[in-house]
Formats: C-alpha cells, structure tokens, sequence
C-alpha cells in the first residue's frame, strides 16, 4: 500500500500528471481489495455457523504462515489461501474447482474420496478433529512433511464443506525423509532426497526400498521389528526366528531393546544408492505413521563422511550438454534454482553456466580435449576456473574449482559426466595462476608468496629468491630497459621510450645465459627506474596488466640430467605472462 501511494505521489509531483497519478492509486486500490477479497476463503460462508466459529477458532490469530485449503463434499477445491499455493507449488486457479486428490500422495489419493464418503454416511472418522501428520504433494511432484488438521465448518450431508489446516514443517538442512508403505513401496520423497541422490520423485513412487540401499537385509530387519511394534505396542516380544537372531547377533539385540524403550529405531552406516555418483554413506531413523489402515515408515536420513560434503555442490551432465542433476546449494550459489537451470532438459544447457568466451568455446574444446591429458589450464586441471552466476548487482564470475569424472549408466551404457564444484575465493584463484614478489629498490627478489605454486612457472619460485628481475623478466631486461631509458632530444624522450614499451611493443627474444646472474650498477639504475615508472602507472590505474614473457630459472640447469630445463634456456624459450 505505501509503494503504491508513493509512486502516485512521484507522478504527481515529480512528472505534474495528477490525473494519471489518480487514476493509477485508484486502479491499483482495486486490484489489491480484489485480492484481499479472494485470499479470504471464508467470505462465502455464513460466519453464525457454529461448526465454522469453532474452525476459525482453531485456526487461531497469527494464521498467515498456515496453509487453509477448503473442499466441499465432492473432495473439490471451493477455496485456498495464498500460503497453501505457495507451500504447495500452484496458482490458485490452477487448484480451484479441482478434486482435491491433486495434492494428496498415492495410494492415499486413490482412497480419499472413499474416506470422505465413509464418514458422510457413518460419521468415523480418521482425521476429523485431530491434528496428525501427513504429507501433501509439491507441484514438483516431491512432497512437503506437514501437520494436518481437519475439520468440518459447515453444512449436512451432500452440502458439508470441509477445511484442511496445513503447517509445514520443514527439515533440517542435514535430513532427508523418505516414506515406505508397510509393504516395502515407497510412497514419496521430500525435496531434500531428491537432491542428495539425483532420483527425480516421479522415479521413486511405486519402487521397492530394496532397489535403493545396498545392503537391504540390515535395513528390512529394523523395518520388520518397526511394523511389529505398530501392532504389538512398545512392549513386544521378539518377532525374530531363532535362526535369524542368531545370525544378526548383537545388532538385533540391540535394536530389539531400542524399539521396546521408544518407537524410533535407527541404522548406523548403511549405504545409500545415488542415481549418478557411488553409494553413500548414512545414518537413518525410522519412525511409523499411517492413517487409518494405510500404514508406513518415516526414514529420516543424514549422510556421514566427507562424502557428504563433496555432494553438496554437484552437478551431472550428459554428452549433449544436457543438465541432468544440480544439487539445490550449487544452484543457490549460481542466483537460480535447479529447475531453472536444467531447462526441463534442454540440449547445450551447460553452456550457459559457463562465463564468456568459454561459453562459446566449451561444445568444441569438449570434444578435442583428451580426458587423460588435460591442458595446464583446463578445468580439467583442478585450478580455479569461472561460472556464470546472478547475484544482487546483475549478472557476475564466480571463481570455482572442479573435479570431473565420467560414468556409465544404465543397460545403453551412456555417459556421464560427474563434476563436484568446490567455491573458491578471487584470492585463492589468483593465487594458483600468479607468483608474487617482493623486490627491494634495485629489483632484487628478497620474498616470494608463501602460496606460489611451482605449477605456474614450471619451476618452483623459491629458485627467484636472491635474483635480480632482469634475469627473467624480458621488458625487463638490461637491454629493453636501456632502449626504454635512452637519452633523445626532449626531456621526456625517456618517458616516452617506456610508454612505447609499455603499450605492448613485442620484446626481442632474449636467451639467458645459464651463468649470467649479476646485473651491472648502470643495468640496476635503469631497471629501478623503469619499476618506478611501472608502479606510477599502477598507482594511476589500478589494476593495469602488461604482457611480458618469464624465462625459467637458471638454476634449473644445476640439476644434472635436467635436460628439459637446459633445453628451454639454450632454445631461448619464455612463457607468456602477464606483469
């Protein structure tokens, strides 16, 4: 309401267009009393009703944050508060007028109508009235864990209108539910499942457990003694032949006397099947539930190990570069969310998590690059590289670290690319592509970074420690920095041999002599000069780059049989770098 008063008052006072300002507050004022009127699900309803008095008293003062979905005696949807479509997925209009089945999971949409008419024309009840827990199905088709009330608000028989209270409760970051009928079908997934283990929840419904978990046998020996105790109560005597406990052992025990204390049971340790990557390792709490006949058990899972965190940031691609699978954190940290950025499995979608140009590079670099020799810097190679992401300033680089591996899945034997994605700082991805140095005022090194990598250089940069930069550096060279300094007519003759120096002039190969490591006085005056300029420029541009080539140390000679290091100084060899 005040964003639209505001921006009436900007047209008025800003733009002078009172009329259009008016006009506009006015439209608008409508549009929103429409909505507030369409979000009230109980407008059409005499409030006088007792049945209706005592739901809105359930229902309670601060009911914003609790879904509100209303069905008449057909089990169609009449109303349905904005926090129910949001909770769940869909429009409003998308709801409305549509059995209610709709949101409810198998196999207990297939009997909901059959319980509403059973209690039409019996009054027994099986949720009527009591708050019990259930779970309704996401327009993902995964399912939401929820707290459920029930109750009737108004009318007789074929007129009855009913109303579903949903509270959500949403897991821990670290859970992932999974319901499994007593027949060993699983029911459904939440969201968190379907992202640890790449299965798609339409995959799961109808399934056995057992194609699942690897070791099944652990598992179904503590779903049997937890069915047992939905019949038998807590205290029960063993369902167990004596064969079986004795091939268990103290693990049956154990959780025979876990289940006799409590209505929780728990497996240590088993491994869990993921659709695209190995088994993982987890921790898993079974508890029952059910409504009326229709009985199952909640498994409560959370992953153990290292493992666990390696699968937090996951992405799985086809040959085609098709998104198969990106894990929820992954596609957080890009500024989307795994629909969106899957494209409903659109080809070449990998594309587009690349920054440029290696958007436009990655179908063919893909296919020429050999997975076995992957280039220095690929990303292949285990440095940092960059993906497309969207952040609160627009579109942005985010500097990550990849580890690839390929997979074949499935009876066709296709194949997968696995990449586990680990976020990286502008510092540390700097750091593997950079050697830093400290010089004194004559230009020799007197520290390297700690974190130089030898990979950079192909020597380590410790071997820089004592020397002077002319002696590896070309542009800085004795004899680039004369031809930079050299005395002319003008007086800014000098300056100007250096901006032609430092606007990219190619230098002339120098090869060093493997036993040229002193530098003259007159050489170390004029390359101190010519930092200096460079540090002016630094400071005048922050950030300014200039391209130079870096020749190996030649200390890499003293190392007898070092004939690769050898070879690149008397071959006059660089390494184009940056400055």
């Amino acid at each position: 309401m005040k964003l639209v008063r505001l921006y009436a008052k900007f047209l008025e006072s800003v733009k002078h267009d009172p009329w259009s300002a008016a006009k506009w507050e006015a439209e608008k004022l409508e549009q929103l009393a429409e909505e507030a009127k369409a979000s009230n699900v109980f407008q059409d309803m005499d409030l006088r009703d007792p049945a209706l008095r005592a739901s809105l008293l359930a229902l309670g003062p601060n009911s914003d944050h609790r879904a509100v979905v209303i069905i008449n005696a057909q089990c169609l949807v009449q109303m349905i508060n904005q926090t129910a479509c949001e909770m769940l997925g869909y429009q409003r209009s998308e709801l409305v007028g549509r059995n209610v089945n709709i949101i409810v999971p198998p196999p207990f949409s297939e009997f909901h109508n059959n319980y509403v008419r059973t209690y039409l024309n019996t009054g027994k009840a099986n949720l009527v009235n009591r708050h019990s827990r259930f779970v309704a199905m996401h327009k993902e088709r995964h399912v939401v864990d929820t707290t459920l009330l029930v109750t009737k608000v108004s009318g007789i028989g074929e007129d009855t209108m009913f109303m579903g209270l949903l509270e959500a409760s949403p897991p821990p970051d670290d859970v992932a539910h999974i319901w499994v009928m007593f027949n060993g079908q699983v029911v459904s997934a939440d969201i968190n499942y379907a992202d640890w283990f790449g299965y798609a929840p339409q995959q799961l419904v109808g399934k056995s457990l057992s194609e699942y978990v690897v070791d099944f046998k652990r598992i179904d020996l503590v779903l049997r003694e937890a069915r047992a105790s939905q019949a038998l109560g807590p205290k029960r005597p063993p369902t167990l032949s004596p064969a079986e406990l004795q091939h268990q052992g103290s693990e049956a025990a154990k959780l025979m006397r876990q289940g006799s204390r409590s209505d929780t049971w728990s497996v240590h340790d088993i491994q869990w099947l993921h659709c695209f990557a190995g088994p993982v390792a987890c921790h898993v709490t079974i508890t029952n539930g059910g409504i009326g006949t229709h009985l199952f058990n909640m498994l409560a899972i959370r992953r153990l190990g290292r493992q666990a965190h390696s699968l937090k940031h996951m992405l799985v691609s086809d040959r085609h570069n098709r998104v198969l699978h990106i894990t929820q954190q992954l596609s957080a940290m890009l500024g989307s969310t795994p629909k969106g950025l899957m494209a409903s499995g659109a080809k070449s979608t990998l594309e587009a998590l690349l920054a440029q140009p290696f958007s436009q590079l990655h179908a063919s670099l893909g296919c020429s690059v050999p997975p076995h020799q992957p280039p220095a810097y690929s990303c292949r190679s285990g440095l940092s590289v960059l993906m497309a992401g969207v952040g609160p300033q627009g579109p942005m680089s985010l500097p990550v670290s990849l580890s690839i591996r390929k997979k074949q899945h499935g009876m066709e034997s296709e194949e997968y690319h696995i990449t586990s994605i680990k976020p990286r700082t502008v510092g540390q991805a700097l750091g593997e592509r950079c050697v830093g140095l400290v010089l004194d005022s004559l230009g020799y090194v007197i520290d390297v970074a700690p974190d130089a990598s030898d990979a950079v250089f192909g020597f380590p940069p410790k071997q820089l420690m004592g020397r002077h930069v002319s002696t590896f550096v070309d542009i800085l060279s004795p004899q680039q920095a004369r031809k930079a300094a050299a005395p002319a007519a003008t007086p800014n003759a000098s300056l100007g041999g250096i901006q032609a120096l430092l606007q990219g002039r190619k230098a002339e190969d120098h090869a060093l002599d493997p036993g040229e490591a002193a530098v003259c006085k007159e050489d170390e005056e004029q390359v101190a000069q010519l930092l200096l300029e460079l540090a002016g420029r630094s400071t005048e541009m922050p950030g300014i780059t200039w391209r130079c080539g870096v020749s190996r140390s030649h200390a890499d000679t003293s190392t007898p049989g070092n004939l690769k290091g050898m070879a690149a100084i008397l071959l006059g060899r660089m390494q184009a770098r940056f400055l």
